[in-house]
């Protein structure tokens, strides 16, 4: 049983902007009303970028490839507006989707790509099951 965490959902822009460095567990609710932990990686708030990762791992879903496409090329001007980024700063998911959502944030805007981040992640259409791939390995 997940351990109820602070719903992903509930959280405005500006508190999510707020958000220290490190990890963060959140819980988010699917579509059978079941609760599933999301965690929330973030390095960097000092820095002229900083790095977010979401982490559905632990979700039993899966970002679909093409909503990850979507969502990076929606904070691509972002990020080319605010000048060059650091060798090494951003990372961009390969074709087929997967467990996590990484991207770079130019400083003062991390509320915002958070949230819109964060409602990728909660609209169900943008991920798929795992779960099944790991019953029938088992």
């Amino acid at each position: 049983m997940l351990r109820r965490f602070q719903m992903l959902g509930a959280l405005s822009a500006d508190q999510l902007g707020r958000l220290a460095d490190g990890g963060h567990r959140f819980s988010v609710v699917d579509l059978s009303g079941k609760h599933r932990e999301v965690r929330l990686y973030l390095s960097g708030r000092r820095k002229k970028f900083r790095l977010a990762q979401f982490d559905l791992w632990f979700s039993d879903f899966n970002l679909r490839s093409i909503a990850g496409e979507r969502f990076h090329n929606e904070i691509r001007p972002a990020i080319d507006s605010a000048g060059s980024i650091p060798s090494g700063t951003i990372v961009i998911l390969p074709s087929g989707g997967g467990s996590t959502l990484t991207f770079s944030i130019p400083r003062g805007q991390e509320g915002f790509w958070l949230k819109r981040a964060s409602e990728y992640l909660l609209d169900t259409q943008n991920l798929y099951s795992i779960a099944p791939d790991f019953q029938k390995a088992s």
